[in-house]
């Protein structure tokens, strides 16, 4: 009988990738006819299209904590330095908003065109947490509006702020809350939604798990809702403060964290009370209240 080798090739592939060896991984995705398991189509082409980038792309080394990566026969710029200008920038408004100091080392690449595509795991951008830094994949079609580049930035390098500020333990829901918060923008229609009730607002492990639904237009929801929840803790002490909640999730012992786990308490209830004096639930519930009652205009 021959053994079934696909999952331990995908586990070692992405080994690889989390470690940013994307010769490797791609070299082991595409080989043995593992690129066309449905099950691993969107990781095969997620490698794919960083691959591509990293083969035929070029750096800029913006900040000791920040490179640009780019394909020069995709982006249509003969000079990247004013968009690695509008990257820092981006991250400096991100930084000076949550009170967070520029240290993590951060790439930003710019994607192939072939990652634009149904199959896209993030169609709009996306963040990984790697080895030895933090990684942002943006679209090449963000560059063709310098304000869309800059809140797409502004959303994923959130992302690493939320990342190192709450050590790995903050849940999905809060971290799209913060980044959403941070890329700015509302959507009304959305709003109205949860406001009449048309659009369910969900509690907090239904929300966590709704960013994994196969249902995109479940998925959106799921991103909005954390972002009014995001708007609804920056109402309260500024966004400073929202930086102190993520700060909260990587405070005290890991015993005095432990303990709270055999309470049912996770790292977000024992930040959320330090940080707010308020419940998880208390905070979704006083959200919707709020959005209900007009929330401010920004």
């Amino acid at each position: 009988m021959i053994p079934d080798l696909s999952h331990a090739l995908w586990k070692e592939a992405i080994e690889h990738y989390y470690w940013d060896r994307l010769d490797r991984a791609y070299e082991i995705a595409s080989t043995q006819g593992l690129g066309q398991m449905g099950a691993y189509l969107s990781w095969f082409r997620m490698i794919e299209a960083e691959w591509l980038t990293r083969r035929d792309g070029e750096r800029l080394k913006v900040e000791p904590w920040l490179e640009l990566e780019w394909s020069p026969g995709d982006v249509g710029y003969a000079d990247m330095r004013p968009i690695g200008e509008a990257v820092r920038a981006a991250c400096d408004e991100v930084a000076q908003r949550l009170g967070w100091t520029h240290g993590a080392s951060t790439l930003v690449s710019i994607l192939r065109e072939e990652a634009r595509a149904p199959w896209s795991i993030a169609a709009d951008g996306y963040c990984v947490d790697m080895h030895p830094y933090e990684k942002i994949c943006l679209p090449r079609y963000a560059l063709e509006d310098r304000i869309d580049f800059r809140r797409v930035v502004r959303h994923e390098y959130a992302h690493v702020v939320t990342i190192n500020l709450a050590a790995g333990t903050a849940p999905r829901w809060l971290s799209e809350a913060v980044s959403v918060l941070l890329e700015g923008g509302r959507d009304r229609a959305t709003e109205r939604a949860f406001r009449d009730g048309s659009a369910q607002w969900l509690d907090p492990d239904p929300l966590e798990k709704s960013f994994s639904a196969e249902d995109r237009s479940r998925v959106w929801l799921a991103y909005r809702q954390s972002g009014l929840i995001g708007g609804y803790l920056a109402s309260l002490e500024g966004e400073l403060r929202v930086g102190d909640l993520l700060r909260a999730h990587a405070e005290g012992s890991f015993w005095k964290r432990l303990g709270a786990g055999f309470l049912g308490a996770t790292h977000t209830d024992v930040a959320m009370r330090r940080t707010y004096g308020r419940s998880v639930s208390q905070v979704f519930s006083e959200a919707l209240a709020w959005l209900r009652s007009g929330r401010p205009v920004g």
